[in-house]
C-alpha cells in the first residue's frame, strides 16, 4: 500500500489549534508520515505543537513563509526524506472522517 504523509502549516493561530488537534485525532493512524511547517510562530505556540503532535516531523522556521511557500517546504522534505507516494496537505480547520 501506498505510503501517505500528511502536510500542515503553522502560524501562531491559536484560535483553531482545538479544532486541528481534534481533526488530527481522527486521522492520524491513517498516515505515515506528519509533517508540520512551523512558520515562526511565538515560543507559546511553538510549545503547543511540540507537546500535542509529539510524533509530527516539524520543520521548525524562521520567518513566515506562509501557507504556499510552507507547503512547498513540506513537499520539499517529504520527497527528500521519506518513501510516501501521496501527500495530503491538511488545513488546520479542515475535518476528513476516519477512512476518508
Amino acid at each position: 500500500m501506498a505510503k501517505l504523509a500528511a502536510i500542515t502549516t503553522s502560524h501562531n493561530e491559536d484560535y483553531q489549534f482545538n479544532n486541528w488537534l481534534t481533526h488530527y485525532e481522527a486521522y492520524k493512524d491513517e498516515i505515515d508520515y506528519h509533517i508540520i511547517v512551523e512558520n515562526n510562530s511565538n515560543e507559546l505556540y511553538r510549545e503547543k505543537i511540540r507537546e500535542n503532535f509529539p510524533n509530527a516531523i516539524i520543520l521548525w522556521q524562521n520567518e513566515d513563509l506562509g501557507v504556499a511557500r510552507g507547503f512547498n517546504e513540506g513537499i520539499r522534505y517529504v520527497m527528500e526524506h521519506t518513501d510516501a507516494e501521496l501527500i495530503l496537505f491538511m488545513m488546520q480547520d479542515m475535518y476528513i472522517p476516519k477512512g476518508g
